[in-house]
Order: structure tokens, then C-alpha cells, then sequence
């Protein structure tokens, strides 16, 4: 229910502040807003939650192999 709530309010925001930025002049950041508002309306969608990376698997899929490699070459000796 609350990233339903994230979802709908982070897409009306960044279309609604996309529109304001444009009528300014300032393309670059309604194009920059409108992309980290649907970022963010991605990130908490209800049915792509199982798609989206999270920071322990980011961290997993970074740290797992360096470790690894520091305990097969480095400390091993």
C-alpha cells in the first residue's frame, strides 16, 4: 500500500514539476527530474519489486569477488 503511494505521488510530482521546469526555459532539469522521479516510481512500482537491484545484492555482487581474490592471492601466502 505505501509503494502504491510512493509510486502514484513520485509520477504525478515529477510530471507536474516537469511541466513547471519546461515552462521556465530550464529543459536540462525537467528532463533531469522527470528521470530521478521515474527512478524513483521504478524503485517502489508494486509488481517490479523482485527486478530492481538492491544495495545488498549491489554490494554482494561488488565485495563477493574482491574478497576472493584477497583471500586466494593475498593472504594465502
Amino acid at each position: 500500500m505505501v509503494n502504491t503511494v510512493f509510486f502514484i505521488g513520485s509520477l504525478c510530482y515529477g510530471i507536474t514539476y516537469f511541466l513547471v521546469l519546461r515552462k521556465r526555459g530550464s529543459i536540462s532539469d525537467a528532463v533531469t527530474m522527470l528521470l530521478l522521479c521515474t527512478f524513483t516510481a521504478g524503485y517502489s512500482a508494486p509488481y517490479l519489486r523482485n527486478t530492481w537491484p538492491t544495495v545488498e545484492k549491489m554490494y554482494s555482487s561488488f565485495y563477493s569477488p574482491l574478497s576472493r581474490y584477497i583471500f586466494k592471492h593475498l593472504l594465502s601466502s
